[in-house]
Parts: C-alpha cells; sequence; structure tokens
C-alpha cells in the first residue's frame, strides 16, 4: 500500500537508522531503484539487505583484520607471485571499478551499486575469501600467506573508497583503520589499473564456477556430505582448464583427482565417481572431527591465537598432526566424550 498519514504506515527514517544503520538504508534505495515504479519499503526488507551486504562486507573486513593481526602482517613483508586466484579477483575488482566509473558519469547509481554487491557477496566474499582461508592460516606457507593478504589489503582498500559516496559511515571506517589515513572522503576515487584486466581468466574462472556447482548438485543428489572426499571428478568442456584452476575444483568439490575430457558437443558436463573406499571414509570421519572441534571453538568464543586442549573417545591416529594444525590444538587425549580446553 502507499505510505499514508491517514493510514498510519508512513515509516520514519529516523526509527529505521538505529535498527540497520543509516548506510543499509542507503544501500537498499541505491540498490532497490526502480526504473519509474515504486519502493517497496519495510523494516524486514532492509534487515534483510543488511543481512545480504552490510554484514557480509563488513565480516569480510574483519575476515582480513584477524588474520592480519595472528600473522603480525604488514604491507612490507615479502610477497610471492600472484597465484591464480589473485589475478582473478584483482581483474574482477577492475572490471567493476570501470563499470562503476563509466555508470556514475552517467547518474546511474542503481547499476553501479548492484555491480559493487555482486563483487562483494559472490566474487569476494563467496569465492576469493572462502577459497583463501587455508592460504592465510597459521600452518599456511608465510610468503604466499603474505601475498594472499597484501591482495586481500588491496581490494578492501579500493572497495572503500568505491563505495564511499554510496556507504559513507562503513566505508570511513574500514578505509582508516586499514589506512591510517585521514578520511576515504579525501580521497581520489579509483578509475582502475587496465593491466589487471584478463578476460580469459575471467571466463575461465566462471566455468570452474560451473563445474562447481554442477558437482555440489551431485553430491547432494547423492546424500553424500561436502565434508567426504572423493576419488575423481571428471569435467567435459571443449578446453581443458589451467592447473592451478583444476587445483582450486578440485578442492572445491572434495576430489582427490580432476579429469579433463574434450567436449565434442561443446556443452559442459560432469561426472562424479561416488565410491566411497576405506581410505576416503577415513578421511572423511577426519574432516567431520575437525568441523565439531571448530564449532566448539566458536561457541566458546576462542579467538584464532587460541590454542586448545582436545579429549575425545577415538580418532584416527594417523590424521593426529592434521588435526591438531587444523584446530590450533597442542594435543589430544582419550576421553569419554569430545571436548576442547584452553590452554
Amino acid at each position: 500500500q502507499k505510505m499514508s498519514k491517514s493510514k498510519g504506515n508512513v515509516v520514519d527514517p529516523m526509527e529505521m537508522i538505529p535498527v540497520t544503520g543509516a548506510d543499509t538504508m542507503r544501500w537498499y534505495m541505491f540498490t532497490g531503484a526502480p526504473a519509474g515504479g515504486n519502493y517497496l519499503f519495510s523494516e524486514e526488507f532492509l534487515k534483510e539487505k543488511m543481512r545480504k551486504f552490510t554484514l557480509i562486507l563488513w565480516n569480510s573486513y574483519k575476515f582480513f583484520l584477524d588474520y592480519a593481526t595472528l600473522a603480525n602482517w604488514s604491507c612490507e613483508l615479502k610477497r610471492g607471485e600472484l597465484s591464480v586466484l589473485d589475478g582473478w579477483i584483482l581483474a574482477r575488482l577492475t572490471e567493476v571499478v570501470l563499470l562503476v566509473n563509466d555508470k556514475l558519469e552517467k547518474y546511474d547509481a542503481a547499476i553501479s551499486s548492484r555491480a559493487i554487491e555482486d563483487f562483494v557477496v559472490n566474487d569476494f566474499s563467496t569465492w576469493y575469501i572462502r577459497r583463501s582461508r587455508d592460504r592465510v592460516g597459521p600452518e599456511a606457507n608465510e610468503v604466499d600467506r603474505n601475498t594472499c593478504l597484501s591482495v586481500m589489503y588491496g581490494v578492501l582498500v579500493t572497495l572503500s573508497k568505491l563505495s564511499a559516496p554510496f556507504i559513507p559511515f562503513i566505508s570511513e571506517e574500514i578505509f582508516r583503520n586499514l589506512t591510517a589515513e585521514q578520511s576515504v572522503h579525501l580521497q581520489d576515487y579509483p578509475q582502475g589499473d587496465k593491466a589487471l584486466l584478463n578476460d580469459q581468466l575471467i571466463a575461465d574462472m566462471m566455468v570452474v564456477r560451473k563445474i562447481t556447482e554442477a558437482g555440489h548438485a551431485q553430491r547432494k543428489e547423492s546424500g553424500i556430505k561436502l565434508r567426504q572426499p572423493l576419488a575423481v571428478l571428471t569435467y567435459q568442456v571443449p578446453v581443458k582448464l589451467d592447473d592451478q584452476l583444476e587445483q582450486i575444483l578440485a578442492e572445491e568439490v572434495n576430489a582427490k583427482k580432476v579429469e579433463h575430457q574434450k567436449s565434442s558437443d561443446g556443452q559442459l558436463s560432469v561426472t562424479l565417481d561416488t565410491k566411497i573406499t576405506h581410505k576416503l571414509q577415513e578421511e572423511g570421519e577426519m574432516r567431520e572431527l575437525i568441523r565439531q572441534i571448530q564449532q566448539m571453538r566458536k561457541d566458546q568464543n576462542l579467538t584464532l591465537a587460541d590454542k586448545t586442549k582436545i579429549e575425545a573417545p577415538n580418532w584416527l591416529i594417523n590424521f593426529e598432526n592434521h588435526i591438531l594444525k587444523a584446530t590450533a590444538s597442542i594435543s589430544i587425549t582419550k576421553g569419554p566424550e569430545l571436548k576442547i580446553s584452553k590452554v
């Protein structure tokens, strides 16, 4: 219904701002801009936008802070070569920066904000950060960890500048804390480095994500959890993917081996070997145990730097070192039930 004082359904913005923040309201109005139509507005719509964008952006920033602090990272630390995942996220970021500049020149805030949201949610958070967790953990290679954290830092600083006209408060908080400079609103607007563009890599990563989606669908259909490793994933496309992209694919679908077959009709198809050997079953049990311990750490509000001792009724001895490293634990001993204690 149309908002009307006589109907008593007018929403006071000053009542909504304390609920979701001014930036969430601004972002909702930008991304929901209708083409000549009417806005739909409610408190629930704002809360949904906060969950689906504002908090995801903030949690991406917090993820970087937590791991950068744990590693005592700084921009001056030695970095290695960019991985294929690093090159892809920088290419996608550049695409978005160029698009936003073009659209804002035409006063199109809706397409600009939606492009930023899609990048933050689907590319940076869901794909790059999630796929990079092992690269920044305590047991990761130091040089590669520094490279990954440097890329995250660069993406977040650029995002804070890019989103500053839309969400001035969150972008200011992120920028000032990351750079110690006076204000994001005193910076030049990002223009994008076209040297970072890589159309082929962006297209190939899209294929990887489509194969991943098909693989996950087959797991669900077969009733096999993602934590259970499988032997082989076979994909059919006209051209074989780069080895690094196949490695990403193997990790994402949790398959020990990825094989390519040339597609005769140009269509993408995926086949998973769902036979679970005794060895694969043992690894699946180990991963499930790690998941339970990590959930306990979360429930006890432990930080990444906190070390723990584990008690468990049973565990696979040959995976003991991996369990300890993955859960930031110093020991595992026999006990009547699974529990952890902070050292």
